[in-house]
């Protein structure tokens, strides 16, 4: 977690980032007026990426966690992977204002949470196509109400091809009245046709289990239409899967009724009338049925756009535990692997899991365990994906990682949640570790000075000594592989930056942030942590080969 240390720090390079931002938000503007210039979009995404590395230097993951989303967009129109680019260039621009007051609050608040900006992210990674983070474990209501039957079947659900050419009417004025929603044509009149399409689908599906959805949809667009709730881009991407949602029942007719809609769907709908501000009837039903009064999102934007409200340490200890539990369920399914289970399908479930606890950790700014897990998730999927048959190994493998994770996990969330760990080092050993963090903070701020400087040699010439100072220490407290990783970082600064005077790329500049950074969360691991675990500077390590150290 951050500390005052890196505030400051941040407080140094923060007017830098707030102009590259401004120059990034000017290309862009040049880009949506000629989209022919491609450049003008190259040069927004390296300006992008230059705010994620200043802001992975000083350790704010989660501030840098929207930044990687943010260049992830721009990368993605750049390859030409976004249906709607009109949308994407909106959300891109958008993100590209809210950062600078994100770091705004973030300086003023010293909670580094970008679940505060979470329907910005959501809407970033709804142009991209990709999986809500309304899907995490930051929200979880219950969905019991959902498996629950409501009313007596219509007599249409049993006459199958009836249904379906009911199903493909209400299917074409959907899918015309939310066309001219998503393009913001006579708003109210296309609302009003999709409340009609929602009201008579609902009666149409009643007792039967595909009524939950068009229920909550019904008060989603009936939020839309009170401007309760309002037209992002994620929302019209919900409005374009409940689209989905018709097809299906206009090509399976009663086949479909007899499965229950998607759960990501459901989840991602009550995500929306739970963190409304205000309530009508139909929203007022849903948050009654569904609970979400008791179970509101981690946080959201106020009213204000430009007041971002803060996290309370009770809602940070429920996901802390909703975390560990979801931890609980994917070493039962790994454990089923090891013993004959269906793999390629725990597989499955077991990544899905991990993603929704990757990014729970990432709004939660856990920057260097969100890593581990991601890591884990790519090697997953590549195993799901062989052609060879799984064998043990690999999935012992998977459960030493899990270990891994775990032992990281536990000293996190009780980081994050106000948990204090049972295990202490003595006081000279503390003051020892307090000492060396020190001295690592002071080699991070003159890092940072150096980059904003342009690579002005004089702000780092002191780095070698306060990282010796720093690799004495860990010598005295047997900490050899962290001392030694040390003096690799100091080969490589005196060597490359000093000596040398090279001008590092950015991916050398996060390689050399990841090592100091490792080291640094090692420390403070071991002050609140039962171990001492070292498989935490793996990551150092692989980053100073990275360097060619």
């Amino acid at each position: 977690m951050a500390d005052n240390r890196q505030y400051t720090a941040l407080e140094w390079v923060v007017k830098e980032i707030n102009e590259t931002l401004q120059e990034s938000q000017r290309v862009l503007e040049n880009y949506a007026n000629d989209p022919q210039d491609v450049t003008q979009l190259r040069f927004c995404q390296t300006l992008i990426h230059q705010v994620y590395g200043s802001l992975h230097m000083v350790g704010f993951h989660g501030a840098s966690m929207l930044a990687e989303e943010m260049e992830t967009l721009a990368q993605a129109l750049l390859d030409d992977q976004v249906s709607e680019r009109k949308e994407a260039l909106e959300v891109l621009m958008r993100a590209i204002l809210q950062l600078p007051i994100y770091l705004e609050q973030l300086q003023h608040t010293k909670r580094d949470y970008p679940a505060t900006v979470l329907s910005l992210l959501n809407d970033i990674r709804s142009v991209l196509g990709a999986s809500l983070l309304s899907e995490s474990t930051l929200f979880t209501p219950n969905l019991d109400p959902a498996h629950t039957l409501v009313g007596t079947a219509h007599p249409i659900t049993q006459d199958d091809l009836t249904l379906r050419e009911l199903a493909s009417k209400l299917r074409k004025m959907y899918r015309y009245a939310a066309a001219s929603v998503i393009h913001k044509i006579n708003m109210d009149e296309n609302l009003s046709y999709l409340l009609k399409v929602a009201e008579r689908t609902q009666k149409l599906l009643q007792g039967t289990k595909r009524y939950c959805v068009w229920e909550i949809a019904y008060a989603v667009i009936d939020g839309l239409h009170k401007k309760i709730i309002e037209p992002s881009a994620t929302i019209k991407g919900l409005l374009r899967e409940l689209d989905g949602e018709l097809k299906v029942l206009e090509t399976k007719g009663i086949e479909a009724l007899g499965h229950f809609p998607p759960e990501d769907l459901l989840k991602n709908l009550l995500y929306y009338i739970g963190s409304s501000d205000k309530e009508s009837p139909s929203i007022q039903k849903i948050r009654e049925r569904y609970e979400l009064n008791n179970l509101m999102p981690l946080a959201k934007v106020s009213g204000d756009e430009n007041s971002i409200s803060s996290v309370d340490s009770q809602t940070l200890r429920a996901v802390a535990d909703a975390i560990r539990e979801e931890f609980t369920d994917i070493k039962d399914r790994l454990d089923d692997c090891i013993h004959g289970g269906n793999t390629r399908k725990n597989l499955v479930v077991i990544q899905t899991a991990l993603q929704r606890v990757n990014d729970t950790l990432a709004i939660l700014g856990v920057g260097e365990l969100r890593q581990s897990v991601s890591s884990t998730v790519i090697s997953i999927e590549s195993i799901r994906h062989q052609e060879e048959d799984i064998n043990n190994q690999q999935l012992m493998d998977i459960a030493h990682s899990l270990t891994d994770i775990e032992i990281q996990l536990d000293a996190s969330l009780s980081t994050i949640s106000g948990d204090k760990n049972a295990y202490h080092l003595d006081d000279a050993q503390s003051a020892s570790v307090e000492q060396c963090r020190n001295g690592l903070e002071k080699a991070k701020d003159a890092i940072v000075d150096y980059i904003a400087t342009q690579w002005d040699v004089v702000h780092i010439n002191n780095v070698p000594a306060i990282l010796r100072q720093v690799r004495g220490n860990l010598s005295v407290l047997a900490l050899q592989q962290a001392s030694d990783i040390l003096s690799g970082c100091i080969f490589y600064i005196e060597s490359q930056l000093i000596e040398k005077e090279i001008k590092p790329k950015w991916q050398q500049l996060d390689s050399l942030a990841d090592v100091i950074a490792s080291v640094d969360y090692y420390l403070e691991f071991m002050s609140v942590a039962r171990e001492n675990d070292t498989t935490i500077l793996d990551k150092a390590e692989d980053s100073l080969e990275s360097l060619g150290v």
